[in-house]
């Protein structure tokens, strides 16, 4: 039974930096053998804290891209988060979709996941609070870091290096 990985897209800049990042992930992984979707979370509205999905068995009532993602979610063994840093943070495009994962907190704990970001920025500062917000996730859901791959210097569309798309590619083949 091959394993599946969904790729979370949460730059709103199609065919950029974080795309071209996962792309290479995608190939990688899919050298190991494991069966890959890529998810673009646009057209997600931010969680309403109505509680609503506490009341009603998980079903958030918001009827948006989220409904699409829910079922994907539940059935992925890896999740990679592939996206830029916007002000030292996660982009508000794969915030909203991590936000939204409030509903189905006990159908998705101890899953496998990847980071893969891009930024105009070089350094590892300007990683460490999206990355920090990513592990304390992990570390309440139960999930297992995988790896990552901190892309700077990619401002402009088209100017990741190289070597990181090579890091990407790395990473997803040497994960069973």
């Amino acid at each position: 039974m091959s394993k599946k990985a969904l790729i979370l897209l949460g730059s709103p800049r199609k065919g950029g930096n974080s795309d071209l990042l996962a792309a290479a992930f995608c190939r990688g992984i899919e050298t190991a053998g494991w069966k890959w979707e890529q998810f673009r979370c646009e057209k997600i509205a931010p969680c309403l804290a109505c509680d609503a999905c506490r009341r009603n068995g998980g079903t958030c009532i918001q009827k948006d891209a989220m409904q699409t993602l829910y079922p994907k979610l539940e059935q992925a063994d890896l999740l990679v988060f592939a996206g830029p840093v916007y002000y030292y943070g996660i982009s508000a495009q794969l915030k909203c979709a991590i936000d939204r994962f409030y509903s189905m907190n006990e159908s998705i704990q101890k899953k496998r996941y990847v980071v893969l970001m891009t930024a105009g920025d070089e350094g590892e500062a300007v990683f460490a609070p999206s990355l920090a917000n990513f592990r304390a996730m992990a570390d309440y859901l139960g999930w297992q870091e995988e790896g990552t791959v901190l892309a700077g210097g990619a401002y402009e569309k088209g100017s990741l290096a190289p070597s990181f798309e090579d890091a990407a590619a790395e990473l997803g083949a040497r994960l069973v």
